[in-house]
């Protein structure tokens, strides 16, 4: 069933409830005595069997009510076509999000941000996963309790110095093109071809494989070009202001999907189970770029450290933000640990009784003196969290 006018309409599986308790929006002179509303349902595929219906909304008083006679059956059959394929594929981009996107200053730069209302704690998919084994619920509390350091499902952003940040882990997609986000809209156009057609192709953007990595393009631009599209407007007149950004329009609706949110949660297992099977690293140097390059690992895994849910969703936490330095800094806060500890085997499996103790030393260490951006904050936000107690 496909519905015309949306406002004040309840979509069950037998029937379409109105109620006056439903907002209505008014598309003339809010002054009028009286407003019409022209609801018409019809059948997929077979538009001759439908039905429609005008509804009257009094004004009185500034108030807006539904009078007992205001449901009036007009009739059923054949009757104007449904509304143009075009204009459906303009409400599915994201335009209702229109109004919602903010001007903000982060240092020198303006840009947009929509911070999203699907928090990953709210995703509906977590029983299934649960229930197909893909995860177990020590994880789940571990991505829950860390996620809180990252955005929600729906968010996007365009602000820093990457041409744009999305979703519950803020993947981006960097000034070339390429990077994680490009990445993970990739796959999920390998894996849902329509939905990705629907989401993404039809509004604008388009995820192409170049040169084995994925790379942006909005309506054929892309890197700098993109990126002063994306952000024209946001300037410091209009600074904490709402500013029209149509290509994160169609983003902020992907974010809001089933599917593409549940392509998020995989992702975020899939970065868990990946940090904590890293080996830290014991010894390394720097090459002229200024890049760690590993001498000499430990013989162990993170995962046999990091024992706890706070332990692992501190690993996660600068695996999310810092990838590449995760293991060196990790690595760094074991050899200070073994240096204040000559005594204790090298060898976490030998910890047993003890290791509770160990770890909690390891973790206040590498917690703190992690690097990346506001890491004794995201410390302070995980350490506290009660979800990983």
């Amino acid at each position: 069933m496909q519905i015309i006018q949306k406002n004040g309409i309840v979509k069950t599986k037998q029937t379409i409830a109105l109620t006056p308790f439903m907002p209505m929006k008014a598309q003339k002179d809010m002054s009028a005595s009286e407003h019409h509303y022209k609801i018409k349902v019809w059948e997929k595929g077979n538009e001759s069997n439908f039905y429609e219906e005008t509804l009257k909304v009094k004004n009185e008083m500034g108030q807006m009510t539904v009078p007992q006679d205001s449901q009036v059956l007009i009739k059923t059959g054949t009757s104007e076509p449904p509304k143009p394929k075009e204009e459906e594929k303009k409400e599915t981009c994201g335009i209702q999000y229109r109004n919602s996107i903010t001007c903000v200053r982060y240092g020198k730069q303006y840009g947009p941000l929509y911070s999203g209302s699907v928090s990953i704690t709210s995703y509906k998919g977590w029983d299934k996963l649960l229930l197909d084994n893909r995860l177990s619920k020590e994880e789940k509390d571990i991505i829950c309790g860390m996620s809180v350091n990252e955005g929600n499902l729906d968010a996007v952003q365009s602000y820093d110095s990457e041409l744009i940040t999305m979703g519950a882990m803020q993947k981006t997609t960097k000034t070339t093109g390429n990077g994680e986000l490009s990445t993970q809209i990739g796959e999920f156009k390998e894996e849902f071809k329509e939905k990705y057609k629907e989401l993404f192709e039809n509004c604008g953007w388009d995820f192409k494989k170049e040169n084995n990595k994925w790379k942006a393009y909005y309506k054929t631009i892309t890197r700098d070009t993109l990126k002063s599209k994306i952000r024209s407007g946001f300037e410091e007149k209009n600074n904490k202001k709402k500013v029209i950004c149509v290509p994160l329009e169609p983003l902020i609706n992907a974010g809001k999907d089933e599917d593409f949110q549940t392509k998020q949660i995989n992702d975020f297992i899939d970065r868990l189970r990946k940090c904590l099977d890293e080996k830290p690293v014991k010894k390394y140097h720097k090459n002229k770029e200024g890049l760690r390059i590993p001498d000499e690992e430990y013989s162990f895994k993170a995962k046999e450290v990091m024992k706890s849910k706070l332990g692992r969703a501190l690993v996660l936490d600068q695996s999310v933000n810092r990838p590449s330095l995760t293991r060196f800094n990790l690595g760094d806060s074991l050899n200070r640990f073994f240096i204040n500890n000559p005594k204790v085997s090298k060898n976490p499996s030998d910890w047993k009784e003890n290791h509770s103790k160990y770890e909690t030393e390891i973790i206040v260490d590498y917690g703190k003196k992690r690097e990346g951006t506001d890491m004794l904050l995201r410390y302070n936000n995980i350490n506290t969290n009660p979800i990983l107690k």
